[in-house]
This record gives C-alpha cells, sequence and structure tokens, in this order.
C-alpha cells in the first residue's frame, strides 16, 4: 500500500494523532508535563520492528489485556499450522511413506484445529527430513517464518485448551499488521512516541510527510537474512541501498539516528551453518558471531548519509537486553535534545 494524493497523506497523518492521544489517555493523566519524543521506525518486513512495539509494551505499558491475550493465542496457534504445512507444501520436501499419513493429517487443519494434528505435527517436526528442510529454507522458494522452530517446538502448549501466551510467547508470535503501530509511554521524564508503518516500502516518499517533528529514526537491519537474495541482489544489500537513501534525506536532515543489527541468536545458528564470507567475499573467515556483526556494522556505517549514527548490535526479542538498549536510546535522545536547545 502506498499514498498516492495528498488526501491518503492527511488521513494517515490524522490516524497516528488518534491512535496517539488514544493511548496518552489510556496509560497516564495528561495533565503531567512531559517533554514530547517521537521515535520513527524503519526498516523491512520480517525485521524486527514490531518486536520492538511489543517489548516496550511489556515494559513500559504493563503488558496485555485478556482480550489480546486470546488474539495471540490463535495467533500463535497460526503461526504453528502455517509453519509446518509450509514445509510440508514445498516440492523439496519428499517424505517416505511412513510419515504421508501425518502429512495428510496436517495439510487437513488450520489454527483452530491444532489439537487434532498435535501429535502429527510432533512426529513430523522430529524428522530429519524435516529438520533438514528447515535448516535449508532459504534455499527454497518459500516463505518461512524466523520464528518457525520456536512454533513447533511449542506445538503442544499451544494446542493446550488453557493455554495462555506469556511475554515470550508473544515476542515471538506473527500477527500481520498493515495499518500504523504506535505507542506512547513516559519514560525519565520524556514522553515518548514510537511510530511504525507497516507494510510501507521506504522508496514511497510520500508518507514522510507525516513525521515533521522525528526526534530519532530507528532503523533495524535483519542479520540473519545475510544469506538470502532478492533478485540479483543479497537482502543484505538491498536493506543497506534503502539505509543509504533514507539517511540522507531531507526529512531527516537533522534527525538522529539508531541503528539496530538485530537477531543475533539466528544470526549465530546460521553462521556455523554458512559462513559470512560465502556470501560477502571481504568478511573475515570466521564463524564468530562478533567479528561477523562488526563487518556488517562496517558496511551499513559507511553507507550511512546522516549527521550522526548511534548503532547497536542486538536481539530484540530479549526483553532484558531490550531494556538495556531503550534505556542507551534514550539517553541518546535526551542528549541530543539538550545539545539542540544550546546547553
Amino acid at each position: 500500500m502506498c499514498f498516492k494524493t495528498e488526501t491518503e497523506v492527511e488521513r494517515t497523518t490524522k490516524q497516528i494523532d488518534k491512535i496517539i492521544r488514544k493511548d496518552r489517555k489510556n496509560n497516564y493523566d495528561t495533565g503531567c508535563k512531559f517533554v514530547l519524543t517521537t521515535l520513527l521506525l524503519l526498516g523491512p518486513e520480517n525485521s524486527g520492528k514490531s518486536t520492538f512495539i511489543k517489548q516496550m509494551r511489556i515494559l513500559y505499558q504493563g503488558g496485555y489485556s485478556d482480550v489480546e491475550l486470546n488474539r495471540y493465542k490463535l495467533a500463535l496457534r497460526e503461526n504453528c499450522i502455517n509453519s509446518i504445512q509450509t514445509l510440508l507444501k514445498s516440492e523439496k520436501v519428499i517424505l517416505p511413506e511412513t510419515l504421508l499419513c501425518h502429512k495428510k493429517s496436517v495439510l487437513a487443519c488450520n489454527g483452530s484445529t491444532l489439537d487434532q494434528c498435535c501429535c502429527d505435527i510432533e512426529i513430523l517436526w522430529s524428522h530429519p527430513i524435516i529438520k533438514e528442510a528447515y535448516d535449508k529454507s532459504t534455499e527454497f522458494p518459500i516463505t518461512l517464518p524466523t520464528n518457525a522452530a520456536y512454533f513447533l517446538q511449542n506445538v503442544r502448549k499451544f494446542s493446550d485448551p488453557d493455554f495462555i501466551p506469556n511475554h515470550q510467547d508473544i515476542i515471538n508470535s506473527r500477527l500481520k499488521t498493515n495499518g500504523i503501530s504506535t505507542i506512547v509511554f513516559p519514560h525519565q521524564g520524556l514522553e515518548f512516541t514510537i511510530i511504525d508503518i507497516a507494510g510501507q516500502k521506504s522508496d514511497s516518499r510520500k508518507w514522510l510527510h507525516c513525521f515533521d517533528n522525528v526526534n530519532a529514526v530507528i532503523f533495524v537491519v535483519p542479520l540473519d537474512e545475510y544469506d538470502i537474495k532478492t533478485g540479483n541482489k543479497n537482502k543484505l544489500e538491498e536493506i543497506r541501498e534503502e539505509w543509504t537513501s533514507m539517511s540522507r534525506h531531507q526529512q531527516f536532515e537533522d534527525t538522529s539516528w539508531i541503528l539496530f543489527l538485530n537477531k543475533t541468536d539466528l544470526f549465530e545458528i546460521k553462521l556455523k551453518k554458512a559462513p559470512l564470507k560465502q556470501f560477502f567475499p571481504d568478511a573475515p573467515d570466521t564463524t564468530e558471531v562478533k567479528a561477523a556483526s562488526n563487518y556488517i556494522l562496517s558496511y551499513f556505517t559507511k553507507a550511512f548519509k546522516g549527521k550522526v549514527v548511534y548503532p547497536y548490535i542486538t536481539c530484540i526479542t530479549n526483553t532484558d537486553l531490550t531494556e538495556q538498549i531503550f534505556q542507551a536510546v534514550s539517553h541518546t535522545v535526551i542528549n541530543r535534545a539538550l545539545s539542540h536547545a544550546g546547553f
């Protein structure tokens, strides 16, 4: 979805303002005198932006209501069944006859009937052919969620009628968002507003006019996509081009930039099977995550065209680490604001 007319931009701006007003009303007394601070989340799909929003919700808004927990319960069941079905439908996955009855059972299920094929999924997931297919899924013409292993390892828990998602389940869940995700909360004397417009390609410049007063841009890069190709380009190369283009955009001329190199956990697992040097010839010949992460950090910082960037190598699914990093980010925003004010 792209904003093709000025009317659509204005409508989006009104939607953002409406969400922000609602969050303010729900979270604290609007009579408090907070300094307004707006952070904009940018980055490709599946980079971890929505996960960051969820972490902020858990850390600074007290979590989720019963209605929302039920929504995540249904989403996790769908995530689980969609993950195994995606593997089973691949032409590359050829199962022995002994597993065909389990495949048939799983393909006939959906999220609401997960309990009926739970055992079938466990049997399939434990088989070496499915495990190998999962390990090589980036080589197949399929789109598998990065958290597929988490969903399939927890199939029995998710299929329990009394299942209630915990924070880790919510963080790992995939709940499709095509609209605007916004969260407002007070922190360290500031009112933080974090905005993510899901599903928007950054090469569409129209919607940037919605954000005239952004204090900082957080750009999220999925480290684990270093081995993926989109057309003739490596995925990280494509993301870096977007990073360069956005960081030089006049809309963010005086804006601080924060770079999150995310998914170190998945990156570390992948490196052991597919070294970074295999995809980037000038990368260090190592499977050690720190050296490989530092190479990608340099790869992105060299392409930065803004005034100042603060990089972090992180794993946004880790709540404690995300809290620590956001503390650092908030200090950065405060210090930059004071600097601009002449202090």
